[in-house]
């Protein structure tokens, strides 16, 4: 028995090719870029579909993953040269992951791609030489997010900044002081900026009018700030203590973190520091609270962050030591106010050693805490490697008077 046309499939009756451009190139945009170009063989309604995605994402990796290293790069090149070739406008995105690539093939695409609205533009360059940015990149107009790895970066003495663009990360690049500074100050809209092994550089200077966020990964001796509006940074810092020189946190609302792998929160206590953070909401902290100059320069971060509200401490030392007795004085005698602290989070750092978390110097520091934050919530404990440590810094806290006003206080134990 023949069906009716209603339920019997063929090609005048096809539900996907007959979705509307708008919605097959949304589809196909979710595709890797192979797949794209295959779905021209389905029908002459998707043989030019993929040519008209605005967006490009070019993995050399995904592409070639059975040919040689011998071939990879050149057949890489011979595949964006045909896909820009075949592509029509308008391209908004550019993302490019290339394991290997030649200079002259990179400035070709990117001179091409000066005919197109590029808003995002990503370049990933993990092998070879650095990708010395060709000038005809600045004539990205619409540009409004950019992501450069492995790249140097040499301004035209033509550029005259992006501005539009909203986002900016920069990872194991070349850039001059001054080079990065003009770029920074040149994109007038830049609300996110993310630095990562940056090389050569030593000082970092930073003036925008709209930054929002900051996030560094990068040794810098001096970082000078000039931003209105930041408020959330991010800094981690594997040998120097980079905010010692931090001159300009302008309304900073927010300290999203700050990681300091060798415990050095500055070279010396900054009394300097104060106006800088007055403004400070939330802090993420690892400190030893049984060494003298370490506790000296956290309590020096406590004295100045008087609008604190959310403190998040990462205790780390070694067990019981016949120095205690002193550094036990120095926190009952510490004088700083955390009268608007709500919560307070604190977390064993340190994965071997037993019994930090109940050494006396970090019991002098929390009542000193509790005593002084007259609208504190909640304390939270954690501990990754013993419960017993955890719990008995819990039972600690319970004992003090001040912990009694209603403080909730709570424990927290991961394998």
């Amino acid at each position: 028995m023949a069906c009716s046309k209603k339920s019997c499939p063929n090609d005048d009756f096809d539900l996907i090719s007959n979705l509307p451009l708008e919605l097959k190139q949304q589809i196909l945009a979710r595709l890797p870029i192979q797949e794209s170009v295959r779905t021209s063989v389905l029908s002459s309604r998707w043989r030019r579909v993929w040519t008209l995605i605005p967006q490009l994402l070019l993995n050399q990796q995904s592409l070639l993953i059975e040919e040689s290293d011998a071939t990879s790069a050149e057949r890489f090149i011979q595949i964006v040269d045909k896909v820009l070739s075949q592509h029509k406008p308008p391209i908004s995105v550019f993302n490019l992951f290339a394991l290997e690539f030649r200079k002259e093939a990179l400035d070709r695409w990117i001179n091409e791609l000066c005919n197109h609205p590029i808003e995002e533009f990503y370049i990933k360059a993990l092998g070879g030489p650095q990708y010395n940015l060709c000038s005809e990149l600045c004539m990205f107009h619409k540009l409004k997010e950019m992501r450069l790895i492995n790249c140097t970066i040499n301004l035209p003495e033509s550029f005259k900044g992006f501005k539009l663009l909203k986002f900016l990360s920069l990872k194991f690049c070349s850039v001059k002081e001054d080079e990065l500074e003009k770029l920074v100050s040149s994109c007038p809209s830049l609300e996110s900026l993310e630095l990562c092994n940056l090389r050569p550089m030593v000082s970092l200077n930073i003036n925008s009018k709209k930054l929002v966020t900051l996030r560094i990964s990068t040794e810098f001796k001096n970082i000078h700030l000039k931003t209105p509006f930041l408020v959330e940074v991010c800094i981690v810092s594997y040998r120097l203590g980079i905010l010692a020189n931090v001159d300009m946190f302008d309304n900073l609302g927010r300290l999203l973190d700050f990681v300091n792998r060798r415990l050095r929160l500055f070279n010396e206590p900054q009394e300097s520091l104060a106006e800088g953070l007055n403004n400070l909401k939330s802090l993420s902290i690892m400190t030893d609270f049984g060494d003298k100059n370490k506790s000296a320069q956290a309590l020096s971060l406590f004295k100045n962050a008087l609008n604190l509200k959310f403190l998040l401490l990462w205790v780390k030392g070694e067990v019981i030591t016949e120095s205690n007795d002193v550094m036990v004085k120095f926190w009952e005698s510490a004088k700083f106010s955390f009268e608007h602290v709500k919560f307070v989070s604190v977390f064993n750092a340190s994965h071997e050693a037993k019994g930090v978390l109940c050494s006396k110097p970090v019991l002098a520091f929390m009542k000193q805490l509790l005593g002084c934050s007259t609208e504190l919530e909640w304390v939270n404990c954690v501990s990754s490697n013993n419960s017993n440590d955890v719990e008995m810094f819990a039972h600690e806290l319970r004992q003090f008077k001040m912990a009694a006003r209603g403080v909730c206080i709570r424990t927290e134990c991961y394998p």
